[in-house]
């Protein structure tokens, strides 16, 4: 058994093949077997080493770029200072990582790994970079060619040169006949082209290295110079070459001739050979360094990653290269010292080339292929005979295994989303483009449809996040259900979700938001919880509203912030209503200009006192001609001055327009109170009561001249603060009227809380309640109900005298509507007052214009 385990590995064969060697031999196998099993035992450590790298990189997320302006500045001027302030950054980096890594925040986040993951980045970061700093500081390893210029380029022009001197030495100078002083002036011509085309080539060399700049019309010149001069050379040896055939040049001359067209031939090859090396960028070995290592670590964390792999990958390439290198030298090596014993050396030589470098070869191939093809190479590799080469192929194929199951396990993190296992926006914008392609040939649609689920966050911040995460693991559950095989979804973070149907109507998509609305409705089952929640959907349209993977989602996202805004389920995207789009932010512009500039009007409608028929008020309505789109609405242009913050303003300036007009009218003799509109923004307006006292002042008005209407909705946004501005204004005497009451959902217990004066019911309500008995019920209930607060009503939407009559019955206090008059400038406002008059005998009132 030990004789076999003996015979069975590389060196036990080997000592029994030459063992009858001399000493020299057994002391040469004894190097070249020392120099292979150092390779075979480093390339071990290497895979060792990169076997770790390949358990670090999966806590490699986030790549720095704190040191990238000082290593630019290193690359101008590699100094050692730089290099020392560079590893400064990265120690204090690393430093920062770690003290990162202890604070609570990330704890509460598990980010943890995260961390880690960043301090291992910048320990290879700065490790690359010392790499830099030895290429920089040593002239052979940043100009690789200067070994071919020493080696191959020097050496053949000295051979060159001494060739042609004793070609010329051959010749006696002053004995000479015309035949060989012919010979004599061809050598002497060779000599002459020699030396101007190595002087030229001396300047290209000094071009290239940097030493006086890089002009690349300079280099062609003298390229083109050396091309010159070299063909005349080679011209000049054919005419050597016939004199020679001629039998005119002696045995020296022919030697020189032969060496000189030899050495030449040489020195143009490495020329050559040195001028593509250039023109391919191999020529300085730092640019392709942070081209191809530095550069990738600050991109993005996954496609470094992949680049990690790939590296190593060409790592092992690298060592198999090394380890056959050795072998082939050691082979080379033993049989130029055992030439006088040729028949053992071609023995050994045989038995190695059958147990060593044919495994290995098979390995390389192997490898190669394994770089190109993911499903082919190491693991169809045949078994070997040796335990060395055995050893060496077993661990390669665990390491290119490992490296796959990364890979693999890196690609679906990269495009999956951890907890749902959906895929995640990566994914989601890749599949976007490749559909966008599919269906743009076939004339078809695609639908993007963006979810935001309701109530997420306080179900989140109630029950905590382990429950949070399986409530979005049911509703991706839930999102399946709803959809086709052949559609698309992705979570793109938090509680947001994205649908991609392929080939479909505006109305299947329609179809498909109704179908999720509904199956969010119905509520979630989780331990011993009954949840509900909802969800509201944005829709987009490809190629109706974009036609590339951003726009698409950006469009999404708008129609599903107005769907949240309107708690409608679901929103189709209207670029009107995009308050990033071009026209609206046209129409910001020109509302901003028309505010400045006093472009704005006011329409005066009437209010009646139903008891004595006398006008006793006007509400103030904001009017906006545009110059190009004609009348904007009030409301279109409200949401607009609340969107872009110039709600304030607004209704600064429809303040004082009011009072303006209302002291002009009080000094004519008319006697009533304008009613203004406020706004959510004006009820969190600190400084709104200041600004009324001062416009009282300088209009020569009073409280009593002014009536602020508040709609309910705007009241609930913020009830505490809209209370205390309300009294505010309250404690000046203002009159204060809820404005559309019966519409929103405020509560009567904060109903008694306001300091308000007056309801005013909405027209939805006052319009059909003549042929709504339902409707007239609510009007009555709620007359009722102001009278026994104490506060007056106001009914607006009468439009007929049915209706007006049926007010009077059911005791309401005020009245407005078209039916009175409609919303009209003050000059026409103040002519209708003056024909204005009262029916004798008969509580009606009639406009006599």
């Amino acid at each position: 058994m030990l004789t076999y385990k003996f015979l069975n590995s590389l060196r036990g064969r080997y000592l029994a093949t030459v063992g009858v060697l001399t000493l020299v031999i057994l002391s040469s196998a004894g190097t070249a077997q020392f120099y292979l099993s150092r390779t075979e035992a480093q390339s071990l450590i290497n895979i060792r080493i990169r076997n770790e790298v390949i358990e670090y990189s999966s806590r490699i997320r986030n790549a720095i770029r704190q040191a990238e302006d000082l290593q630019n500045a290193f690359m101008l001027t590699p100094q050692q200072k730089y290099q020392q302030t560079l590893n400064r950054y990265f120690d204090t980096a690393q430093d920062n990582a770690s003290a990162l890594e202890k604070t609570s925040w990330v704890h509460s986040m598990k980010l943890e790994k995260e961390i880690k993951q960043l301090h291992t980045n910048i320990s290879l970061l700065k490790q690359v970079s010392d790499e830099l700093a030895g290429i920089r500081s040593r002239v052979e390893r940043l100009f690789p060619a200067t070994t071919v210029l020493r080696k191959v380029m020097l050496v053949n022009n000295q051979n060159f040169y001494t060739a042609a001197s004793l070609g010329l030495n051959e010749i006696n100078a002053t004995d000479m006949n015309p035949a060989q002083r012919e010979i004599h002036e061809l050598f002497e011509a060779c000599q002459h082209e020699w030396v101007r085309m190595i002087s030229h080539f001396r300047r290209n060399l000094l071009l290239l290295t940097g030493s006086f700049g890089d002009s690349k019309s300079q280099l062609q010149t003298l390229a083109n110079d050396i091309k010159t001069q070299y063909n005349h050379v080679r011209h000049l040896l054919e005419m050597l070459d016939e004199k020679e055939q001629q039998g005119q040049l002696g045995l020296q001359g022919s030697q020189s001739l032969i060496e000189m067209k030899r050495t030449s031939s040489n020195w143009w090859t490495a020329y050559e050979n040195m001028k593509l090396a250039h023109e391919s960028g191999e020529w300085r070995a730092d640019i392709p360094f942070i081209k191809n290592t530095i550069r990738p670590l600050y991109d993005k964390i996954w496609h470094q990653l992949l680049l990690l792999d790939q590296h190593l990958e060409h790592s092992f390439s690298a060592d198999l290269h090394n380890l056959t290198r050795v072998a082939k030298t050691s082979t080379y090596a033993l049989w130029g010292l055992v030439a006088l014993l040729l028949l053992a050396i071609l023995a050994g030589y045989h038995i190695l080339q059958r147990k060593i470098l044919q495994p290995v070869s098979t390995v390389t191939r192997a490898l190669r292929s394994e770089i190109w093809k993911k499903n082919a190479g190491i693991k169809n590799l045949p078994s070997a005979e040796l335990d060395e080469t055995r050893n060496l192929i077993q661990a390669f194929t665990e390491t290119s295994q490992k490296i796959r199951d990364r890979q693999s396990q890196l690609e679906y993190q990269a495009t999956h989303d951890a907890l749902t296992s959906l895929p995640n926006r990566i994914q989601l914008i890749n599949h976007i483009k490749k559909e966008i392609i599919r269906v743009s040939s076939r004339k078809l649609s695609i639908a993007m449809l963006l979810l935001d689920l309701d109530r997420f966050k306080e179900i989140n911040d109630t029950l905590g996040h382990q429950l949070g995460d399986r409530v979005l693991q049911e509703v991706s559950g839930r999102l399946l259900s709803c959809l086709r095989q052949t559609d698309f979804v992705a979570r793109l973070g938090g509680d947001e979700f994205a649908l991609l149907l392929s080939g479909i109507t505006l109305k299947y998509a329609e179809e498909v938001a109704q179908r999720i609305t509904r199956s969010l409705q119905e509520p979630l089952n989780i331990d011993s919880f009954q949840l509900h929640i909802g969800g509201s959907i944005g829709i987009a349209l490809c190629p109706l509203h974009g036609e590339d993977p951003d726009t698409l989602i950006r469009c999404a996202d708008v129609a599903m912030y107005e769907s949240k805004r309107r708690s409608c389920g679901y929103v189709i995207y209207n670029p009107e209503r995009d308050p990033n789009s071009v026209n609206r932010l046209t129409l910001v512009s020109d509302f901003h200009d028309a505010l400045e500039q006093n472009k704005l009007s006011l329409h005066y409608q009437p209010k009646l006192d139903v008891k004595s028929g006398r006008v006793i008020g006007a509400e103030a309505l904001l009017r906006w001609e545009h110059p190009e789109h004609g009348f904007i609405p009030p409301v279109e242009l409200i949401p607009l001055a609340e969107q872009t913050g110039m709600i304030n303003d607004l209704t600064r300036w429809v303040l004082r327009t009011a009072m303006h007009q209302c002291a002009n009218w009080v000094q004519k003799g008319y006697q009533f109170s304008i009613a203004v509109n406020l706004s959510t923004w004006d009820l969190q307006d600190s400084r709104l009561a200041g600004y009324i006292k001062k416009l009282f002042k300088d209009c020569n008005t009073g409280p009593q001249h002014l009536l602020l209407e508040i709609t309910e909705s705007a009241m609930m946004a913020d009830p505490e603060r809209a209370i205390e501005t309300m009294n505010q204004l309250a404690d000046m005497g203002i009159q204060l009227a809820v404005d559309d009451f019966g519409t929103g959902f405020s509560s009567l217990a904060y109903l008694k809380k306001l300091p308000i004066h007056e309801l005013k019911i909405d027209k939805s309500f006052v319009i059909d309640m003549c042929r709504n008995d339902h409707d007239a019920v609510l009007v009555r209930s709620t007359i009722d109900l102001s009278h026994n607060l104490g506060l007056s009503v106001v009914a607006e939407g009468v439009e007929d005298q049915e209706i007006w009559d049926l007010l009077e019955i059911l005791r309401c206090d005020k009245l407005q509507g078209y039916f009175i008059a409609r919303p009209m400038p003050a000059e026409m406002f103040e002519d209708w007052m003056l024909n204005w008059k009262v029916c004798p005998g008969l509580s009606r009132y009639r406009n006599q214009l």
